[in-house]
Order: C-alpha cells, then sequence, then structure tokens
C-alpha cells in the first residue's frame, strides 16, 4: 500500500516536500560541506534529503522524489520491525512464541493506516520510526546514539540558535491536555489528527480491530512487567512526547515514531487473545481443541483482512475524494509549474499572486526562482509596456481577481489559453499574449514624474469624501525605466499643506511588499494599488496626496527636473466625522 498509485495519490506537490527536493538538488553546493543539519527556515534535518540526492543521481530531479524515499523508508520498517520483536522476545518468550510476535507485529504495522499515510508524503516524519526499529539493544542503541549525535552536536553548540529555534515555536504549556489529546487521537473516532495532509481528519491511529488488540497488549505489559514488556511501554511514552508537548496535539507527524510500538503491542494483544482462546478451548472444550484453535486463527485473520480493507478504503477512497486536498498539497501549483517548465526559455512569465521563492514552483522551475516575476495581484497589476517576446501571466484567479480582466483591458489581443479547475471552481489561467503587443495604459490622470530609473505615469482619483480613520485607495501607475539594483520603496502620505503635517501615510516596497524594484524587467509598469489610512484625529478639509520613493536606508530620490523630491499627484477631502 505504501507504492501503489504514489505518482497520483496524494496529488500534486506540497511545499516542504518540494523543500526536501529542492535540499536534496542543492547538497552538492552546500557550504559548508558536508551539511549535519540545514540552517534554513526552521531548521531542516539531513538525512530525508542526503536520501533524496542518492535517488537523483540514479534518476535525476523528480517530483516523486522525496513520496519514493519515504515509501521505501516506511516499507523497510516492517521487517525491522519484525527482526526487533524476534530480538526482543526470543529468550523471554521461546523462539516460537517470539516468531508468531514478530509476524503479527509486522503484519500490524504494515496495515496501519497512520503508518501507511504518512509513509506516501515526502517528508522526514516516518524516517523517524525507520530508525528507531533497528536501534535495540545496547551495543547499538550506543553505536546509533554515537553517530547521530556526534555531527549534530558539533552544529548546535557553533550554531546553538538553531537548537531551540523551532521547539521555542511550536511547545505549548498545557501538557495534561496535550497528554489526553495524544492518547485520545490513538483510538476515539472524532479525536484524531484534523490535519487534511497527515490524516483522514479525525480519524484515530487505530481502528476499533487494532484497538482491542492493542489495549490487550498495553494490559500485558503492564500485567508481566518484564524487560521486554517494560521498553515497548517506554518506547510508546517517550515517542507519543513529542506530540503531547507540542501545540495541535495529536500531531501525527511528530508522534510517528511511535507507531512501531504501537504495533508492537497490537501483535502482543494478537498473540495473547490466541493464548487465552487455547486456554479456555482447553479448558471448556478439550476435544476441540484443535478446531478452536483452527477458529482463533481463522478469526484473527478476518480481522486482520477487515483492517487492511478498512485502511485501503480510508485512504484510497475517502481520503483521495477529499476535495481539500487540491489546496493541502499545492496542486494547483504544480500545475503552474509544470506549464511554465513548458514553456520556451525566452518567454517572459509573470505569476499572481504566489511568492517566487515558493518552493513547489521553485523545485519544478529547475531551483530557479527568477525564472519567473512574481507580484501580488491583490495589490498591483504588473505587464510589459511592449511585449518583446510572447508573454504569458500565469494567475491564480480564486485568489487574485484583479489581473485578469486588468490585462484583458490593456492586451485585448491576448487569450486565455489554459486553465485550471478545483472541482467546479476555476482556479488559474494562463493568459497569453503574443510578441509586439504594445499595453493600453489608461490612467484616468497622467502625470509624466520622472526619478531617472523609474517614471510615475498617472493615478486613478480616489472617490471621496473621507473621514478620519477611513482608508483611501490611491491605484498608480509607475514604469520601469532602467535595470535597478537597488531596493525602492514607495511612500504616499496625506499632507496638510498649510500646517506641514502630515496625516496618514504608506510606506512599502512595490505590490504590498511582493515586487521589489530590482526584480523589474526594463519596461515592466506596475499599476499599484496604494492604501494610505487616515488618522483618526484628522481635522476636516483639504490635504494632498503625495507619492515618491526613497532608499531602503532612508534618502529620497530626487524627482528629475524638479527641486523636490515628491511629486503631488491629487487632493482629497476629509469631511467632519
Amino acid at each position: 500500500m505504501r507504492f501503489y498509485r504514489i505518482d497520483q495519490i496524494p496529488p500534486g506537490l506540497h511545499y516542504d516536500e518540494a523543500f526536501n527536493n529542492l535540499l536534496a538538488l542543492r547538497l552538492p553546493q552546500w557550504e559548508p560541506f558536508p551539511p549535519f543539519f540545514f540552517d534554513v527556515e526552521f531548521g531542516r534535518s539531513v538525512l530525508h534529503p542526503y536520501l533524496i540526492a542518492l535517488l537523483f543521481q540514479i534518476t535525476g530531479p523528480i517530483v516523486l522524489g522525496g513520496r519514493l524515499v519515504s515509501a521505501l523508508a516506511g516499507t523497510l520498517t516492517v521487517p525491522l520491525l519484525s527482526f526487533t520483536v524476534w530480538e526482543m522476545f526470543r529468550e523471554e518468550a521461546g523462539k516460537r512464541r517470539a516468531a508468531a510476535l514478530a509476524l503479527t507485529s509486522a503484519l500490524s504495522l504494515a496495515l496501519l493506516y497512520w503508518h501507511v499515510h504518512l509513509s506516501r508524503i515526502g517528508m522526514e516524519y516516518v524516517m523517524v520510526p525507520a530508525l528507531a526499529v533497528p536501534a535495540f539493544g545496547a551495543a547499538i542503541v550506543a553505536c546509533v546514539a554515537l553517530l547521530a549525535v556526534a555531527p549534530l552536536a558539533h552544529f548546535f553548540l557553533t550554531h546553538p540558535y538553531w537548537l531551540t529555534s523551532r521547539a521555542g515555536q511550536v511547545v505549548r504549556g498545557d501538557l495534561l491536555t496535550g497528554i489526553a489529546k495524544t492518547v485520545g487521537g490513538l483510538f476515539l473516532q472524532g479525536y484524531g489528527d484534523l490535519n487534511q495532509r497527515q490524516n483522514l481528519p479525525g480519524r484515530p491511529a487505530l481502528d476499533a480491530i487494532q484497538t482491542a488488540l492493542f489495549l490487550l497488549g498495553l494490559g500485558t505489559c503492564a500485567a508481566r512487567r518484564r524487560p521486554p514488556h517494560l521498553f515497548l511501554l517506554c518506547w510508546l511514552g517517550v515517542m507519543l512526547l513529542p506530540s503531547a508537548l507540542t501545540d495541535y496535539p495529536p500531531h501525527f507527524g511528530r508522534m510517528l515514531g511511535a507507531a512501531p510500538a504501537v504495533a508492537a503491542l497490537a501483535g502482543l494483544g494478537t498473540v495473547t487473545f490466541y493464548d487465552l482462546s487455547q486456554a479456555i478451548a482447553a479448558r471448556w472444550l478439550p476435544r476441540a481443541r484443535r478446531m478452536g484453535s483452527a477458529a482463533s486463527a481463522l478469526l484473527l485473520s478476518v480481522a486482520f483482512a477487515l483492517t487492511g480493507i478498512r485502511t485501503a478504503r480510508d485512504y484510497f477512497v475517502a481520503w483521495e475524494q477529499s476535495s481539500d486536498l487540491f489546496i493541502a498539497f499545492d496542486v494547483g501549483l504544480r500545475w503552474i509549474g509544470e506549464q511554465i517548465a513548458a514553456l520556451p526559455p525566452e518567454e517572459r512569465v509573470y505569476v499572481s499572486p504566489t511568492d517566487r521563492f515558493w518552493k513547489t514552483l521553485e523545485f519544478l522551475l529547475d531551483g530557479d526562482p527568477f525564472r519567473t516575476h512574481n507580484y501580488n495581484g491583490r495589490r498591483c497589476v504588473v505587464y510589459p509596456a511592449v511585449t518583446d517576446t510572447p508573454t504569458t501571466h500565469m494567475i491564480v484567479v480564486l485568489e487574485d481577481p484583479n489581473s485578469l480582466p486588468a490585462l484583458q483591458a490593456a492586451f485585448p489581443d491576448g487569450r486565455v489559453v489554459q486553465e485550471l479547475y478545483m472541482g467546479d471552481t476555476r482556479y488559474a489561467v494562463a493568459y497569453r499574449t503574443p510578441a509586439g503587443s504594445a499595453a493600453r495604459i489608461s490612467p484616468a490622470r497622467e502625470l509624466g514624474a520622472d526619478w531617472g530609473q523609474i517614471r510615475l505615469l498617472g493615478y486613478d482619483p480616489p472617490a471621496g469624501p473621507f473621514a478620519p480613520g477611513d482608508t483611501i485607495p490611491l491605484r498608480l501607475y509607475w514604469q520601469s525605466l532602467a535595470r535597478m539594483d537597488e531596493r525602492y520603496k514607495m511612500f504616499v502620505h496625506l499632507w496638510d499643506a498649510a500646517s506641514g503635517e502630515i496625516w496618514g501615510q504608506e510606506d512599502a516596497h512595490p505590490c504590498d511588499n511582493s515586487y521589489y524594484t530590482p526584480w523589474w524587467a526594463v519596461g515592466d509598469v506596475v499599476v499599484n494599488e496604494h492604501r494610505i489610512p487616515i488618522n483618526p484625529e484628522t481635522p476636516p478639509g483639504e490635504y494632498q496626496l503625495l507619492a515618491g520613493l526613497y532608499r531602503e536606508d532612508g534618502p529620497r530620490l530626487p524627482v528629475l527636473g524638479t527641486d523636490s523630491d515628491y511629486v503631488v499627484v491629487t487632493t482629497v477631502q476629509v469631511a467632519a466625522p
């Protein structure tokens, strides 16, 4: 079940899966090399990307890289658990009983929905049980611990911030509630992990049959209290703590290290049930002992078959059909990335409103975040004044309703060439404009203020009057005249010319801090929606709206041909409240 249709389920390519694939691609160039911990974002462990990198040496970069590594690790954990349980109980229970325990534990893990689900996602969760299982026995534990901790210890000694960075973000204070929710998530319907990526929301880690066997195994451990039994209890408790101590319990990813212990306890419960049924048959039906043994074996076989059917149905039917997977696994962004990758390299591509560093896009574009011009279309629209080459805008219209109508008005000779639907809802479109098209740039009022590298073409006047506490919407039409190396900020101030006081202002990088000036292509037109909040204490009267540019370190840029560093865009009236 861990490899079946893995190219289709899960759909898409989630951000974290793409991130691990990207780290694998960049591993040979990482400095210092070799990395023992990736000091990026919240910090990332290295094993999963290392294994993906090995796979990429064979296959080349593929979308399924992380998922195939996870599925393989999850699959190998099953026989490793069998061997571990055999070693644990061989002396305590005898070879025959230990073999039965090993078989039923491995079967329990193989059919465990919780482990199956997370083994099919290209993230590092599944590496924890894969490593925990073979680390049994004092010598092996010591060696594994030493090998794992030595390079990490050196890294954290030299980079102490990363030791507690992620923990400081996710650790919560209510331990008892965390424990209750984590334990409840194991077997109470509706109390399982609610995260759509990690679980069929609300489904407990164990179904009813597995719960019964798990509880029977738990009771057996509590009653016998021999070293192997106590070890299983400790394993279970320690590996559940990452979920109990952090936010959003039960978090099935953080507690996946407990899955082998849960499966071993279910295996122990299976063997205990068989032994109890044998004892009952021997006492009450001594002449039908063989029949009772066969009946017990048949009943357990049916129970495991039903568990397997339930796991397959919940994953490949119920979970697969969820409409929420489209967003949860970035299906639309994977589609956008694949569409862009198929375009000629010389074609200019704009994307809205997704950030250029979103890892799903970045991986699909061969790790080059600057292949595209990305902007936040909820606050601006960007297009070339003249298309030197065919130009495509990939627009998530579900999130950006502004870009497509603006492009259709600016380039009526363009057309929608691709569409993606999320169910019955249009999610994204590709709008393609042929080469040689001149944009119809039509601000309501023209200005022509020039800062050398940027020109303010004009504006659409805001409809007033306004009251104190309101926000003034002002649309400004900017154009790039030359390449820019500095990140210039734009300002719009609500200014009282008589007193010289500022009663409202917006200071930000273009497009709500999404399209920095060094990213502008020469000739880009940026239609920026500025929003200027009015101070609630503003007295009624007429005010000017001033616009300009300044460097990040403070100095304003002069307006060419004037002795000023701003331009008066228009005036607005602020009425009494």
